[in-house]
This record gives C-alpha cells, structure tokens and sequence, in this order.
C-alpha cells in the first residue's frame, strides 16, 4: 500500500483494510480520508462473475466477549448459512447461479444482536 493513495475505502480489499487498521498510519489516513464512519458491521459484497464474497464487518472482533456467531445470505433462489468460529475470519464465499442474485444479509453479533442488510458496499 505505500505509495499508493485511495480516494476511497471500498478502492481497498479486506487485507488492505485490515494491514491499514493494524500499520501506524491508520489514524492520519482516516483523518486525511474522512473515514470515522465506518462501521464494524457493514457487509462488504465483492463479486467475480458468479463468485461472491461477503464479509461482515470491517476487522470485527472475534473474541469470545464479541464476535460474529452466524451470516444468513437470502437470495432469489435460496437461503445460505454460516457460522463462525472464534478468532476467524467473517467471510462466506458462494457460487451464484447466472440469473441468482443476494436480496438481503442477516449476521448475528453477540454484543449488537441479529442486523438486517439490503445495501451492501
């Protein structure tokens, strides 16, 4: 990431955001970026053809006083559920069908109970 500069958060990948939150520089990025909205527990829906990756929360805790316990994915074709174990990640990687698309995201965290998602970044 040195060297590079990102006129936007969702311009980073999940291991961008999460080396930027952990390097030294994070606070003067967030200042210079106007970032102090973001929250721990936005979905993040990357999408490669019909492989979607969605994550819950931006380096959300995963501890056992706060994690993330389980994310349902509705689509229009079905519904997918997974559960996270502590100290994990808060990914879920699916294969869509050409003509399925997500409609809503349900996650459960343990501090801040069960969220609903329509919009994703």
């Amino acid at each position: 990431m040195e060297g590079r500069t990102h006129k936007n958060i969702q311009d980073l990948t999940f291991e961008q955001k999460r080396n930027l939150l952990l390097s030294d520089n994070v606070f003067q990025f967030i200042a210079s970026h106007n970032l102090f909205k973001l929250s721990k527990h936005e979905i993040y829906l990357r999408k490669t053809g019909n492989i979607v990756t969605i994550t819950a929360g931006l380096d959300h805790p995963m501890i056992d006083v706060h994690h993330i316990k389980f994310i349902i994915i509705e689509t229009m074709h079905g519904t997918f559920l997974r559960r996270f174990e502590l100290n994990s990640e808060s990914s879920v990687t699916l294969f869509l069908a050409h003509d399925d698309e997500i409609e809503k995201v349900y996650v459960y965290c343990s501090v801040h109970g069960l969220l609903q998602y329509t919009e994703f970044k």
